[in-house]
Order: C-alpha cells, then structure tokens, then sequence
C-alpha cells in the first residue's frame, strides 16, 4: 500500500503541475492606443500556490518512500491537508466569476523583463474560464486526499536494515551448527562457532 499511495501522490503532482501550468482564463480586452488584446492567463499566474503544492506533493512521495512507519503516518496526513487546501482555489476558480480588477492587476504587472501584457488604461472586456486545466487541479487534489489518507492509514512495513547486526545465541547456534547462516551470525555475536 506505501507504494500505490507514493504513486498516487506522485501523480497528483503532476496533475497539479500541468494545471498549473494550463491556461485557466481567456481574457480579451480594449486599449483605445493599440486596439483590441486577447491573452491567456496560465493557472500559476492566477493562483500561485498550485506549483507550490505539487512541489509539496512530490517531496511527500519521494518522503513517503523514504521515512519510516511513523513518518509516513505523519506525512501522509500533511499530504492530504495539502490537498483539501489545494482544492480551494479550484473549487472557487470553478464556482465563481473572476474578478475583473483581480486580472487587471495581474495583467498589468510587470514580469521578470519589465514587460506588462496590458497598460494600465486598458478595459477588460470579457473573461472566458477554460474548465479544463481548473477540473484537472481538481481531480490531483482529489487523487492528493486519498493517496495521502491510504498513506497515513496504511503505511506499510519497515523493513529490517539489511546491515544491521543479527544476534544470535549458543542455544541457536547448538541447534543448527551447520548452518553457514548461523556460523556467520555466531561469529558477528562473536561467539566461537567451534568451542563446543
């Protein structure tokens, strides 16, 4: 179960990434000096804890392989608090109407290059949701809650450290002295497997 809940959260990262990175809105708008603009605004752009959550998502998957029994417990939760709170601004984005000023803003923001995609003096016209990159934001926070609940719920086995010392008695090594396992265990424990 660790495994398919690491993978499922493994995936809601990558449905979280590429919503974010999809357009959410159309928007067309009126500048009365260049003329009529029409541009995408990519879900990072509008809502820019989504790449911050499905970095959050990928780090708990690649955690949830890694830490033991009670860590992944721990993790699993946070990863499915991380989801219900990714799921929020979705949920809104779907629900209502964007806000007119909200894009304004963002569009008139400068970017890294000092380059804005409207002038202040431009009029937004229309707003046109793309529901298809919201409902894939969607879906990862919904697969999120359930492979970090499967997580916390079933966090497997630890297994034993490959190079930890086995002990090994002189009643175990009587039993079997054959056994080259034994031997070797007996000799770790430093017992002198041939003082009988």
């Amino acid at each position: 179960m660790k495994r398919l809940a690491c993978l499922l959260l493994a995936l809601a990262a990558g449905l979280l990434g590429a919503s974010a990175s999809l357009p959410w809105y159309r928007v067309n708008a009126l500048d009365d000096k260049t003329g009529a603009v029409e541009t995408m605004v990519r879900g990072a752009t509008w809502s820019k804890e989504l790449t911050a959550i499905a970095l959050a998502l990928g780090a708990a998957c690649i955690a949830g392989l890694a830490l033991r029994r009670t860590g992944r417990r721990i993790i699993g939760a946070a990863a499915a608090i991380v989801g219900a709170l990714g799921a929020l601004p979705v949920i809104q984005a779907l629900s209502t109407e964007a806000s007119v000023e909200r894009m304004h803003k963002l569009l008139v923001k400068r970017d890294d290059q000092g380059v804005a995609v409207l002038t202040s003096w431009a009029q937004i016209t229309d707003i046109a949701l793309q529901p298809l990159a919201p409902v894939l934001g969607l879906l990862g926070c919904a697969i999120a809650v359930f492979g970090g609940a499967l997580l916390a719920w079933r966090p497997g086995k630890d297994q034993r450290d490959k190079y930890q010392r086995s002990e090994v008695t002189q009643e175990q090594l009587d039993q079997d002295p054959d056994s080259e396992r034994a031997l070797w265990d007996a000799m770790d424990a430093d017992i002198d497997p041939t003082d009988r």
